[in-house]
């Protein structure tokens, strides 16, 4: 299978297992939607074809620092940010008193 950018975004090829990019994207989102394209099935392989010293490798090493910021922030979040309330399991007989009032 042979794409434009189009087949970054909401192709679901599930035995693909290698994609190859003949251009890096300075977005971490994008980078991410890109990996996304493999290893649904099995472990995947993204490779992306860059030119040292280029706008290229730039953007690469770009959106690859963001994507590690983002998963940092994510996980700060996760340790220090506020706990979702408590649900506990409400009964037939929570429901029926709730009718009634």
């Amino acid at each position: 299978l042979v794409t434009t950018s189009i087949g970054e975004e909401g192709l679901h090829v599930p035995d693909v297992d290698h994609v190859i990019f003949y251009e890096a994207v300075p977005s971490e989102i994008r980078l991410i939607q890109r990996r996304g394209r493999t290893g649904r099935t099995r472990q995947g392989k993204m490779t992306v074809l860059m030119s040292e010293g280029t706008i290229d490798e730039a953007y690469y090493w770009t959106s690859k620092k963001r994507e590690q910021q983002m998963h940092r922030f994510l996980q700060t979040v996760k340790k220090k940010g506020p706990k979702p309330p408590s649900r506990t399991k409400r009964t037939l007989d929570d429901w029926s008193s709730s009718q009634d009032n």
